[in-house]
């Protein structure tokens, strides 16, 4: 599918690459589908999260353990869901 986005002009993403997000990420409950965008590299730890739904809205975001190799999340059983 083709979408038109505000930073990266008209990029092509395919359905199975969609992230989706029910309940949407907090200040944007109404983007709640997401591509991420470029590779990570040792030289880059960074990609883009661009909205489908909204194409003016994309985050920079990392995969924490890129930057440090022992990153820890301590989250309580009852706060994930399987």
């Amino acid at each position: 599918m083709e979408l038109n986005t505000r930073n990266f002009g008209l990029i092509n993403i395919e359905e199975e690459e969609i992230i989706s997000f029910p309940e949407g990420i907090p200040g944007f409950v109404d983007a709640k589908k997401y591509v991420l965008l470029g590779e990570l590299t040792i030289d880059n730890p960074f990609q883009w999260l661009q909205s489908v739904d909204r194409p003016e809205i994309a985050f920079v975001v990392t995969d924490p353990f890129t930057i440090l190799s022992d990153y820890i999340v301590d989250v309580e059983d009852s706060d994930v869901k399987t």
